[in-house]
């Protein structure tokens, strides 16, 4: 991870040399790259997983856990952008089929155009309010539910206010930095 401090006394927080590391490991450094985490209009469904053993020992040869733990790692740390996309595709983690690793395959494509992206924390500012929403309506076709999650942060002098939820409702946290 790469920390910048800006002019302004700002820090970010970059993850390009990890992400490159990562394209190239899957072999799409070349491959054209994308402006979306997942196509617009996208639709995958356990359906879509693997029926015959032929098609599930051909998925068993890709990547997908490993490519899946890049993107994931990627989220937690400088790309929150990806969240909603690594919330999706870990939904067919256990039994992924073509369609689901040609999503993942985008969404690094996607962090192919998104090289330079990261985390500001910026500096003087006595409250900086910023955050991250990624929804979807009634998308996931096999519980027909919508999807969302947040992550907001308040930033004030020494004290953090985070909050992170889901579907499945919020959780808050206050803590000092030092």
């Amino acid at each position: 991870m790469k920390i910048e401090r800006t002019d302004d006394r700002s820090i970010k927080l970059l993850q390009r040399i990890y992400s490159e590391h990562v394209l190239e490991h899957f072999g799409i450094t070349e491959a054209k790259s994308c402006s979306t985490p997942l196509p617009p209009g996208i639709t995958l469904s356990i359906k879509d997983s693997p029926e015959t053993q032929d098609e599930k020992d051909e998925m068993k040869r890709v990547p997908y856990h490993k490519a899946l733990g890049s993107l994931m790692w990627l989220q937690v740390t400088t790309h929150p952008d990806l969240s909603y996309t690594v919330n999706l595709l870990s939904h067919f983690a256990h039994n992924p089929r073509q369609a689901h690793w040609n999503m993942l395959k985008h969404a690094l494509l996607y962090v192919k155009e998104t090289l330079d992206y990261g985390i500001t924390y910026f500096y003087n500012s006595s409250l900086c309010p910023f955050g991250y929403v990624d929804l979807d309506y009634a998308r996931d076709i096999n519980r027909w539910k919508s999807t969302e999650g947040h992550m907001f942060f308040v930033l004030e002098e020494w004290r953090v206010a985070i909050t992170v939820g889901t579907n499945d409702g919020p959780l808050t946290r206050l803590s000092n930095r030092y």
